[in-house]
């Protein structure tokens, strides 16, 4: 049997799971942020990879525990209340080439952007960056982590989120096969791409 983490007292997932697709949905106060959380420290503690795409800014919990110690966990936050405090548009590229070359796990922390626009054009282009260099031969597994996942691939998208969510779906139905995974955490199934939930 794998390695897994335990993300309850019975419940259990392999290691691998980094490398696959799957969704966290539920309403205000189910749980659903917490479970998201739970999983993500448990393959962070395993040694995998996990980029952590914020746009709430509330992933920067993962630095400290309950009792405002840190946490050790092995992850460099981008953004207001990180490690590095600023996270531009350009900077985009730059960190998909150094998440692959080091298998550092990051949180980018979108909420400092100035617009929806930079916002967009900035995950887009560190999720098309990540996928090509991954499909060059990159073999450890890497989890991406879309929190609010319906700003990045709505199910009634505008024209201004087409490249956003053709970088995503391409994550979504192409990147299994070279070790990218994704798990989307949503409120609302109903408001993101069916085209993406139904992988």
């Amino acid at each position: 049997m794998g390695k897994t983490i335990w993300i309850g007292e019975e419940t259990s997932l392999p290691v691998e799971f980094a490398g696959r697709r799957s969704c966290v949905f539920g309403v205000s106060g189910s749980g659903k942020s917490n479970t998201a959380t739970v999983i993500i420290e448990g393959l962070l503690r395993a040694g995998e990879q996990v980029i952590i795409v914020d746009p709430k800014g509330e992933a920067h919990g993962l630095l400290s525990n309950a009792d405002g110690t840190p946490s050790g966990l092995p992850i460099i936050a981008f953004g207001p209340n990180g490690h590095i405090e600023t996270l531009q548009e350009e900077y985009a590229v730059h960190l998909a080439e150094y998440a692959v070359k080091t298998g550092q796990s990051l949180i980018l922390n979108l909420v400092a952007f100035d617009s929806d626009q930079a916002e967009r054009r900035f995950v887009a282009a560190f999720l098309r960056r990540l996928y090509r260099l991954k499909s060059q031969g990159a073999t450890s597994r890497t989890l991406v982590v879309l929190e609010e996942a319906h700003l990045f691939v709505p199910e009634a998208g505008r024209g201004d989120t087409a490249d956003l969510s053709g970088a995503v779906q391409r994550i979504v139905r192409q990147g299994r096969s070279f070790g990218l995974g994704t798990l989307l955490v949503d409120q609302r199934p109903a408001d993101v791409a069916k085209k993406v939930v139904t992988q």
